[in-house]
Protein backbone atom coordinates (compact mmCIF):
# COMPACT_ATOMS: atom_id res chain seq x y z
CA UNK A 1 0.00 0.00 0.00
CA UNK A 2 2.86 2.39 1.04
CA UNK A 3 4.49 1.71 -2.43
CA UNK A 4 1.35 2.50 -4.17
CA UNK A 5 1.01 5.91 -2.33
CA UNK A 6 4.39 6.65 -3.61
CA UNK A 7 4.00 5.79 -7.14
CA UNK A 8 0.78 8.21 -7.09
CA UNK A 9 2.58 10.85 -5.60
CA UNK A 10 5.50 10.65 -7.62
CA UNK A 11 3.50 10.62 -11.08
CA UNK A 12 1.36 13.46 -9.55
CA UNK A 13 4.34 15.72 -8.69
CA UNK A 14 5.76 14.40 -12.52
CA UNK A 15 2.69 15.31 -13.75
CA UNK A 16 3.06 19.32 -14.47
CA UNK A 17 6.35 17.95 -15.97
CA UNK A 18 5.50 15.32 -18.00
CA UNK A 19 2.25 15.93 -19.12
CA UNK A 20 1.63 12.64 -19.60
CA UNK A 21 -0.15 11.41 -16.27
CA UNK A 22 -3.47 10.77 -16.49
CA UNK A 23 -5.93 10.57 -13.25
CA UNK A 24 -9.74 8.91 -13.94
CA UNK A 25 -12.06 7.31 -11.04
CA UNK A 26 -14.57 4.79 -12.02
CA UNK A 27 -17.17 2.22 -10.81
CA UNK A 28 -16.61 -1.96 -10.92
CA UNK A 29 -18.68 -4.85 -11.20
CA UNK A 30 -16.84 -8.03 -10.32
CA UNK A 31 -18.19 -11.67 -11.09
CA UNK A 32 -15.81 -13.64 -8.50
CA UNK A 33 -15.28 -17.43 -8.04
CA UNK A 34 -15.47 -17.38 -4.20
CA UNK A 35 -15.38 -15.38 -1.36
CA UNK A 36 -12.92 -15.64 1.93
CA UNK A 37 -13.41 -15.74 5.32
CA UNK A 38 -9.89 -17.40 7.37
CA UNK A 39 -8.61 -19.00 4.71
CA UNK A 40 -11.67 -20.76 3.90
CA UNK A 41 -14.90 -20.06 1.45
CA UNK A 42 -17.19 -17.95 2.80
CA UNK A 43 -19.95 -19.08 -0.37
CA UNK A 44 -19.73 -21.40 -2.26
CA UNK A 45 -19.88 -20.85 -6.43
CA UNK A 46 -20.02 -17.36 -7.55
CA UNK A 47 -20.68 -13.76 -5.94
CA UNK A 48 -21.09 -10.34 -7.27
CA UNK A 49 -19.41 -7.40 -5.72
CA UNK A 50 -19.51 -3.92 -6.76
CA UNK A 51 -16.65 -1.24 -6.13
CA UNK A 52 -15.07 1.84 -7.21
CA UNK A 53 -11.38 2.75 -8.13
CA UNK A 54 -8.67 5.26 -8.97
CA UNK A 55 -6.60 4.92 -11.83
CA UNK A 56 -3.19 6.90 -12.65
CA UNK A 57 -1.85 6.30 -16.08
CA UNK A 58 1.90 7.57 -17.43
CA UNK A 59 2.79 7.52 -21.08
CA UNK A 60 5.97 5.28 -21.46
CA UNK A 61 6.07 5.75 -25.20
CA UNK A 62 3.48 6.88 -27.86
CA UNK A 63 1.77 3.60 -27.40
CA UNK A 64 2.54 1.86 -24.03
CA UNK A 65 1.48 3.31 -21.03
CA UNK A 66 1.72 2.12 -17.50
CA UNK A 67 -1.10 2.28 -15.26
CA UNK A 68 -1.66 1.68 -11.11
CA UNK A 69 -5.00 1.03 -9.76
CA UNK A 70 -6.07 1.27 -6.27
CA UNK A 71 -9.90 -0.20 -5.71
CA UNK A 72 -12.07 -2.02 -3.77
CA UNK A 73 -15.07 -4.00 -3.49
CA UNK A 74 -18.18 -5.08 -1.67
CA UNK A 75 -20.80 -7.50 -2.47
CA UNK A 76 -22.98 -9.70 -0.94
CA UNK A 77 -21.81 -13.31 0.43
CA UNK A 78 -18.08 -11.35 0.49
CA UNK A 79 -16.06 -9.50 2.86
CA UNK A 80 -14.81 -5.95 1.44
CA UNK A 81 -11.47 -6.10 0.40
CA UNK A 82 -8.98 -3.33 -1.14
CA UNK A 83 -6.99 -4.10 -4.41
CA UNK A 84 -3.54 -2.55 -5.79
CA UNK A 85 -3.06 -3.44 -9.40
CA UNK A 86 0.14 -2.23 -12.11
CA UNK A 87 -0.81 -2.68 -15.57
CA UNK A 88 1.10 -2.15 -19.04
CA UNK A 89 -0.86 -1.07 -21.22
CA UNK A 90 -0.55 -1.07 -25.30
CA UNK A 91 -3.17 1.70 -26.59
CA UNK A 92 -3.98 1.36 -30.35
CA UNK A 93 -6.29 4.39 -31.50
CA UNK A 94 -9.29 4.48 -29.20
CA UNK A 95 -8.87 0.74 -28.62
CA UNK A 96 -6.42 -0.57 -25.69
CA UNK A 97 -5.37 -4.17 -23.97
CA UNK A 98 -2.94 -4.88 -21.55
CA UNK A 99 -1.64 -7.49 -18.88
CA UNK A 100 -0.62 -6.72 -15.45
CA UNK A 101 -0.21 -8.35 -11.51
CA UNK A 102 -2.07 -7.47 -8.18
CA UNK A 103 -3.09 -8.14 -4.99
CA UNK A 104 -4.94 -7.17 -2.40
CA UNK A 105 -6.07 -7.41 1.31
CA UNK A 106 -9.53 -8.47 2.32
CA UNK A 107 -11.65 -7.81 6.04
CA UNK A 108 -10.86 -10.91 7.35
CA UNK A 109 -10.27 -10.67 11.06
CA UNK A 110 -11.66 -13.80 11.86
CA UNK A 111 -9.28 -16.91 13.60
CA UNK A 112 -8.17 -19.77 11.49
CA UNK A 113 -5.66 -23.04 12.51
CA UNK A 114 -2.56 -20.69 12.81
CA UNK A 115 -3.73 -18.59 15.19
CA UNK A 116 -3.52 -15.26 13.09
CA UNK A 117 -6.40 -13.42 11.22
CA UNK A 118 -7.25 -14.15 7.83
CA UNK A 119 -6.33 -10.66 6.90
CA UNK A 120 -2.67 -11.54 6.88
CA UNK A 121 -2.55 -14.25 4.56
CA UNK A 122 -5.24 -12.50 2.07
CA UNK A 123 -2.00 -10.77 0.02
CA UNK A 124 -1.29 -14.02 -1.43
CA UNK A 125 -5.29 -15.27 -1.63
CA UNK A 126 -5.54 -12.24 -3.85
CA UNK A 127 -2.42 -12.46 -6.01
CA UNK A 128 -3.21 -12.16 -9.39
CA UNK A 129 -1.83 -12.05 -12.82
CA UNK A 130 -4.82 -10.15 -15.24
CA UNK A 131 -5.57 -9.08 -19.04
CA UNK A 132 -7.54 -5.96 -19.48
CA UNK A 133 -9.15 -4.91 -22.85
CA UNK A 134 -10.88 -1.86 -22.96
CA UNK A 135 -12.31 1.24 -25.54
CA UNK A 136 -11.79 5.11 -24.50
CA UNK A 137 -14.44 7.73 -25.46
CA UNK A 138 -12.77 10.76 -25.05
CA UNK A 139 -13.68 11.11 -21.18
CA UNK A 140 -14.45 7.72 -20.20
CA UNK A 141 -13.16 4.19 -20.95
CA UNK A 142 -15.16 1.14 -20.71
CA UNK A 143 -13.10 -1.92 -19.99
CA UNK A 144 -13.35 -6.01 -18.85
CA UNK A 145 -10.30 -7.23 -16.98
CA UNK A 146 -9.94 -11.14 -16.53
CA UNK A 147 -8.37 -11.80 -13.14
CA UNK A 148 -6.48 -15.53 -12.52
CA UNK A 149 -4.97 -16.57 -9.58
CA UNK A 150 -6.33 -18.35 -5.98
CA UNK A 151 -9.25 -16.19 -6.94
CA UNK A 152 -10.42 -15.82 -10.06
CA UNK A 153 -13.20 -13.06 -11.39
CA UNK A 154 -14.27 -11.37 -14.37
CA UNK A 155 -15.03 -7.23 -14.01
CA UNK A 156 -16.54 -5.05 -15.94
CA UNK A 157 -15.16 -1.22 -15.15
CA UNK A 158 -16.21 2.03 -16.31
CA UNK A 159 -13.56 4.95 -16.01
CA UNK A 160 -14.15 8.56 -15.88
CA UNK A 161 -10.78 11.03 -17.09
CA UNK A 162 -10.49 13.23 -14.53
CA UNK A 163 -9.56 17.02 -15.47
Amino acid sequence: MRRLLILLTGLAVLSPVAGAVRWSAGLQAAGLTTGTQSGGPLAPGASLAFGAHLDVEGDLSQALALRATLGGNVGLNRLPEARLDLTLLHHDGDLYYGAGVGSGLSADFGDNDSGLPGVVFTPLMLLNAHAVLGRDFRRTQVEGLLRLGLQSALEVRVNFHLP
